[in-house]
């Protein structure tokens, strides 16, 4: 028989054969293994296994295997029946792989799987199954060199899933997260290839899609080379880039990327943790990562950016060798700030207008903290440089050394709304009662705050100005804080034209109390120029004056330390002069009421001259006492107050006696203590006590003592009370004059009307003062 015929008889033999298995196998019914197959998955996890729909096998050369309708129980306690529930699963294979001895998956299909992993209220999960261990012994483990070559090698050609649903009930925290997948497609040609990712879904309610390749399997799991990956995230809008490779990416270690964020909007970004902040601008970052989670984890060529110039931005470029503890940080930062509002917002708190601002610096990190360098900071015409340290821990510690040419707090600070009734006259208003009434606070000194932190701050300024306008030039302070104590030392400053020095020392180390010392001396201050700066030029001119306060006390409160406080208070003025025209004569301060009772006629006067005034009160216990130690000199009369304030009870007391240089044929003099202060520091008031002031008067020296109210209307009282230079007696230079007998009546010259006759002793003033100022 030729060979040819041979083989066709052959060949159709095996045809025949082939055509006899494919039938035979596809007469098998599949069905009738769902029981086994649900028994062997109840005896493995002690849960049911449901196949509701077919079991197929579908014949080709790459055959596949179709099941349809599975489910698969919850725990007994679980919120829903099933844990898994799954409409369609097939998988593909193909056949001439298993003539080589391995198994080549052509593809994996899961068509709506539902999975549900949840936790109990004591943290137990479900996926923990409740199987009772079998007695049996177990099978020995055959030798390697029996024969048994293991499991044959599998290759996975795609994994497609579609329209997954997997849902996490946390039963501890009370919080169920849900991951909503439209579809993932893993590809790959066979194990050498790199694989394809393609995914959209849902993460709560969020959402996200991440495309890209990674490396081959064959690589992943044999570790002979750095893996791969080029992977890309979008999601709230933003762009997540990952390029590199990972050197055993089953440990996750040997890092080698570069990793890229872009985003539109960061409030959109901040959306995906359910946050919600206004409209801050694009956001752009850009860093590369190397190292080991366990070893270190390293970032170079950050450059990154935050926000837009129009408003708020900020910058960052550097490196850090050691990101997971923070050490090794080499950036450096920028701040472009036009308008504050979004921050406004994203702080929950009012901010000021600025003036365009920027900001740059260098952040290194120190041993236990952190170091700033090279700080320039620019905002309208003010101006910062310097550097700054900051050791955290139990007790932090900060230090700084910054420098200034100009630092203009008007412009930097919110200004106080303008009276839109400034034109109407303002009625003397009482402040607004707050607590108990009292202007020092009894609330306890943050003596803890003094301890809990140390601090070592040198700051200075060539000019700095005030919100009110005042300008201050060659500022230095330096503030030392530690253990408890705090000590400002010193404190220098031109003010006015003058020079100011100042030493405050503030010991709360008990923890109970602060002792306070402080000294505050100043030379040459003019407050004439002070007041034009504060735009008032019109309102005073000169008065050049010198100052020196020295303080003491103690208290656990701002009221404990001014109920026992001590020391002297000095301050000295020179020529000036007031501009009577632009005084508010109807407003409610009390310097105001008190000058327009003493001198009515200033309200005519365009101007009154003052040659000196001196204030000089030594405070005891709380008590600072007032002996015709407060005096004013003008060109038509002299001031002089006495009396106290009570610092402790915040009670104030005190008369103050106007006697006119100028003959009037009735001396002001008459009306010695007539005008008092009294009330307490929150509500000051003052007035003239006809009766009680004009005793309190006569009471001044013993040339008047029995002279009764009736020597309102002579000259005894001008005579005993007459101080040329009440200046210098307040500061102790020149005693005032004694009493003198008054001179005794011509003869032919009717004595003085009785008060009584002149409508007692209200009329006896009314017509003093009608004498003196022309009324």
């Amino acid at each position: 028989m030729k060979i040819g015929k041979i083989a066709g008889i052959a060949g159709g033999v095996l045809v025949l054969v082939v055509i006899g298995g494919v039938v035979a196998l596809k007469s098998i019914d599949l069905n009738k293994y769902k029981p086994m197959i649900a028994e062997q998955a109840k005896a493995a996890t002690g849960r049911d296994l449901v196949i509701s729909g077919n079991l197929d096998l579908k014949i080709s050369f790459s055959p596949a295997v179709v099941v349809e309708g599975v489910s698969f129980a919850n725990a007994a306690w679980g919120s829903r029946p099933e844990m898994v529930k799954l409409k369609r699963f097939e998988a593909e294979v193909g056949l001439l792989a298993l003539l080589s001895g391995g198994v080549h998956v052509k593809r994996i299909v899961l068509i709506e799987p539902d999975i549900l992993i949840e936790t109990d209220a004591k943290g137990q999960g479900n996926f923990v199954f409740d199987v009772k261990k079998d007695e049996k012994k177990e099978p020995e483990k055959k030798d390697a060199k029996s024969g048994s070559g293991g499991l044959p090698p599998i290759a996975v050609e795609e994994v497609r899933i579609e329209k997954a649903l997997f849902t996490y009930k946390d039963g501890v925290a009370k919080k169920t997260t849900t991951l909503a997948l439209d579809h993932l497609s893993i590809k790959g040609k066979n194990m050498d290839s790199p694989l394809d990712i393609d995914l959209a879904a849902v993460f709560d309610k969020k959402a996200l899609a991440l495309a890209g390749q990674v490396g081959a399997p064959s690589v992943l799991l044999s570790g002979s080379k750095p893996y791969p990956v080029k992977l890309a995230l979008k999601a709230g809008g933003a762009t997540v880039g990952v390029d590199g490779t990972i050197a055993k990416p089953m440990e996750g270690a040997g890092l080698d990327l570069k990793i890229t964020v872009e985003a539109g909007e960061v409030a959109d970004l901040a959306k995906l943790a359910d946050q919600t902040i206004p409209a801050l601008g694009p956001m752009r970052v850009a860093l590369k990562v190397m190292g080991s989670p366990a070893q270190a984890i390293s970032v170079s060529d950050l450059d990154a950016s935050l926000g837009k110039s129009e408003t708020v931005r900020v910058t960052a470029k550097g490196a850090i060798k050691d990101a997971l503890k923070q050490k090794g940080i080499a950036l450096e930062i920028g701040l472009e700030a036009k308008d504050l509002s979004a921050l406004a917002q994203l702080a929950k708190a009012e901010l000021p207008k600025i003036p365009p601002t920027t900001l740059s610096a260098k952040v290194a990190d120190i041993e236990g903290g952190y170091a700033v360098s090279d700080l320039k900071l620019a905002a309208g015409k003010t101006n910062l440089t310097g550097s700054a340290q900051a050791k955290l821990g139990d007790k932090p510690k900060v230090s700084a050394k910054l420098a200034s040419t100009m630092v203009d707090l008007s412009e930097l600070l919110p200004q106080p709304a303008a009276d839109k009734k400034a034109a109407a006259p303002a009625q003397p208003a009482s402040p607004a009662k707050k607590g108990d009434g009292k202007v020092f606070p009894d609330d306890p000194l943050p003596l803890d705050g003094l301890k809990a932190a140390e601090a070592d701050l040198e700051a200075k300024i060539d000019r700095l100005v005030l919100p009110n306008k005042i300008g201050i030039d060659g500022v230095l302070v330096k503030l030392v804080l530690a253990g408890g104590k705090l000590d400002l030392s010193p404190v220098q400053a031109k003010l006015g034209g003058g020079d100011v020095a100042a030493k405050i020392n503030l010991d709360g180390s008990s923890g109970k109390s602060a002792a306070l010392n402080a000294q505050i001396d100043g030379k040459g201050v003019v407050i004439g120029q002070l007041l034009k700066e504060m735009g008032q030029a019109e309102t005073f001119s000169g008065g050049k004056t010198d100052l020196a306060v020295s303080l003491r006390g103690q208290g656990g409160s701002v009221r404990a330390l001014m109920a026992g406080l001590n020391g002297d208070a000095l301050i000295e003025m020179g020529e000036g002069r007031v501009n009577n025209t632009v005084i508010n004569w109807g407003g409610g301060d009390i310097l105001t009421q008190l000058i327009g009772t003493l001198n009515p006629m200033a309200k005519k006067e365009d101007h009154t001259p003052i040659s000196c005034g001196v204030v000089k009160v030594p405070i005891k216990d709380g008590l600072a006492t007032i002996n015709k130690s407060i005096a004013v000199e003008t060109a038509r009369l002299n001031v002089v107050a006495n009396g106290t304030v009570n610092l402790k009870t915040e009670d104030l007391d005190v008369g103050v006696k106007p006697t006119v240089k100028e003959g009037l044929g009735v001396g002001m003099g008459n009306l010695a203590s007539l005008v008092r202060v009294r009330g307490t520091l929150a509500e000051p008031k003052v007035g003239v006590d006809e009766i009680e002031a004009a005793k309190k008067a006569l009471s001044v020296g013993s040339a008047i003592a029995t002279g009764g109210v009736s020597l309102l209307a002579g000259a005894a009282l001008d005579k005993a009370t007459d101080d040329k230079t009440p200046c210098l007696t307040a500061l102790g230079k020149a005693p005032a004059k004694t009493a003198q007998p008054a001179p005794a009546a011509k003869s032919g010259t009717a004595p003085a009307p009785a008060a009584k006759e002149q409508g007692g002793v209200g009329g006896a003033i009314g017509g003093t003062l009608g004498k003196i100022f022309g009324k």
